[in-house]
């Protein structure tokens, strides 16, 4: 879940308008559950948006909350968390009356309060100061933002009240990880928002949390036909462009104004638009028709935005195309800018497809900045993919030197001693990636496979165990047949669908590091545990190889029945794989079978087309047995 603040300096903006349509858009069109708050004491007005009125609201909302806490905390006995009231479902969450399948998402509600005669005056006579000062408030929020995250929502967007007030601390920084600002087009509205905007920065709070804070200044209600166009968007980029560097950790600060003004103000850009600025509009539903007229794009791109960066994946540099970065090479050759001229020219290699293109592009960007890092590790990438292995080490190690932090330049340098057969220095490679990176399953499989090779078999075993395993929290159960379902569930009790996302970047790797974990096991004569692993690696992704392995595994242990459900599994996958059918038909020898091994012989020998020497052999000599028996 992402708590999401929306909060405009002034009024008038067009803040509950886009948090009302964000989450139209996340719900309909994402299938997101989401739950809005209302924290605008002074002019709440959300529900207005799907089509309640004050007198429809009966639930406690946020005031009260609050109000009951405070009458808990003055009567001065020893109060405990369990005699707080926390957010529920049957007094503070109203379900909107909006029209939507429950299964694919949600809108719900927390209203600022009860919108009854004394509700302002309430609101007014509020202690703030005692609230905080006396009450324990900060750890009641803190109780009150840990209860909230345990409900089954992906976001929770506040409305916030606007300017500074009493309790703008808890809406701008101790509750949001994600906090949306919204600005039009004065000075007092520039102003006042860098102000919050510094604070939120500087606070005590994230500080004490180790929290970096991401915010979104977004600019709002200027028509694109104002004569002053250009000069507010200039003026906007220069009071707010250095705030959205923490949105992007993997961009070269010296292209932030152009990242700025071409890409993050493109996505987040609010126009006035005279049709939907006044009333409340909610401009998505389950049954919207374009119309010639679309004014949802705005809010669509800010939604996406959003989104990416709740997943840590915005980044500036995946929606600047090759044209664009030859104009920024041309602009930065032009100034003899060489440091940018040589970022234009990494970024063109990366674009480009044929390898020997992209190691040019690099080798440029290296001449032009030989201390950037970024040209050696890429050009060391793309060596490696056509052999050059030494040329592709030197590379690499250039780049770790410049840049010893780098995950991927460390990790790639362990690739490439892994092919030049230097296991010993692959595998410190990769104990150096995983020093930076600890959560990267690819890299402890590839240390197990460097251990593997290495013939430390026990080490590539634990290897393997903690890429399948990154998560304390996920406990691997053993398999004892092929029948059986694996039982995998976190703390929370989520199925391994929805868990194994988060510890390993596919199932498909995942069920490779459990062969691995078979193999070496298999290596070291323990048979039984061989089979378990590739169980495992069936379960997570069939596949013929882990089947055959399995197969043999049984074979091995004499659980011929076993092994015979095993190779026949693997040729229903690839029927035409002459060895599954000369490994069945050993099998079926074995088991006694020796009608079935006969044909098995016989669909490797004539089923494939050109006839397999093992499989032709098989088949003769079990030919030859069957004709002695019979005689």
């Amino acid at each position: 879940m992402n708590i999401v603040s929306f909060y405009s300096y002034k009024g008038g903006v067009g803040r509950s308008q886009l948090c009302a349509n964000i989450a139209a858009y996340l719900c309909y069109q994402k299938g997101k559950k989401i739950l809005l708050w209302d924290w605008d004491f002074e002019a709440p007005g959300l529900h207005y948006f799907f089509g309640l009125k004050n007198e429809d609201i009966t639930k406690k909302g946020t005031l009260e909350l609050f109000e009951e806490y405070m009458v808990t905390m003055r009567k001065g006995e020893e109060v405990k968390s369990a005699d707080l009231k926390f957010i529920t479902f049957d007094e503070n969450i109203i379900n909107l009356p909006v029209n939507i399948n429950k299964k694919k998402g949600c809108i719900d509600l927390i209203a600022a309060g009860v919108y009854n005669n004394e509700f302002n005056l309430r609101a007014n006579n509020f202690d703030w100061f005692e609230f905080y000062s006396m009450m324990d408030g900060v750890n009641y929020i803190e109780l009150v933002k840990e209860k909230l995250k345990t409900l089954d929502y992906d976001y929770v967007l506040i409305d916030s009240r606007t300017g500074i007030c009493d309790y703008s601390g808890i809406c701008n920084i101790q509750l949001p990880d994600i906090n949306v600002i919204v600005i039009a087009p004065t000075l007092q509205n520039f102003e006042g928002s860098k102000g919050v905007i510094e604070k939120i920065k500087q606070s005590e709070y994230l500080k004490i949390k180790k929290k970096k804070p991401r915010i979104l200044p977004l600019l709002s209600r200027l028509d694109y036909s104002n004569p002053k166009f250009n000069d507010w968007v200039d003026r906007f980029t220069e009071y707010f462009s250095d705030i959205t560097q923490n949105l992007d950790d993997k961009f070269d600060k010296e292209f932030l104004p152009e990242m700025f003004a071409d890409v993050y103000f493109k996505d987040t850009f609010l126009p006035y638009t005279p049709a939907i600025s006044a009333g409340e509009n909610v401009l998505f539903s389950t049954d919207r028709k374009q119309s010639r007229f679309d004014y949802t794009r705005p809010y669509q791109n800010i939604a996406e935005v959003l989104e990416n960066i709740s997943k840590g994946d915005y980044s500036f540099y995946k929606k600047v195309d090759e044209d664009t970065w030859r104009e920024y090479s041309e602009k930065a050759i032009s100034k003899g800018e060489t440091k940018k001229t040589a970022i234009a020219f990494t970024q063109i290699g990366i674009k480009q497809n044929n390898i020997d293109t992209q190691v040019d592009y690099f080798e440029k960007a290296i001449e032009l900045q030989p201390g950037y890092f970024l040209p050696y590790c890429l050009a060391g990438s793309a060596l490696l993919t056509i052999g050059k292995i030494d040329k592709a080490i030197e590379k690499l190690k250039r780049a770790t030197e410049l840049d010893p932090q780098d995950f991927l330049s460390h990790h790639t340098l362990g690739l490439a001693y892994n092919l030049k057969g230097e296991f010993n220095k692959a595998i410190a490679s990769y104990q150096t990636a995983i020093t930076l990176n600890p959560t990267s399953s690819d890299t402890f499989v590839n240390l197990g496979n460097a251990y593997y090779k290495y013939g430390e078999l026990d080490k590539a075993i634990r290897s393997y165990q903690k890429a399948v395993s990154r998560d304390s929290s996920i406990n691997i159960s053993s398999i004892k047949s092929p029948n059986i379902t694996i039982s995998i569930k976190d703390k929370t009790g989520k199925e391994l669908e929805s868990i194994l996302k988060e510890t390993v970047q596919s199932k498909a790797n995942t069920a490779d590091a459990f062969i691995n974990i078979g193999n070496a096991y298999n290596k070291k004569g323990e048979t039984d545990k061989a089979i378990e692993s590739y169980l495992q690696a069936i379960q997570l992704a069939p596949n013929e190889n882990a089947l055959t392995l399995l197969g043999n595994a049984y074979m091995k242990k004499g659980q011929l029945e076993n092994a015979i459900e095993s190779f026949q599994k693997a040729i229903e996958l690839n029927p035409n794989n002459t060895n599954l059918h000369i490994q069945l038909g050993k099998a079926y020898i074995e088991n006694g079978q020796t009608e079935k091994a006969f044909e098995s012989y016989m669909k490797g020998t004539l089923n494939v087309g050109a006839p397999d020497a093992s499989a032709n052999s098989g088949y003769q000599d079990l030919k030859t047995n069957i004709n002695i028996a019979n005689s």
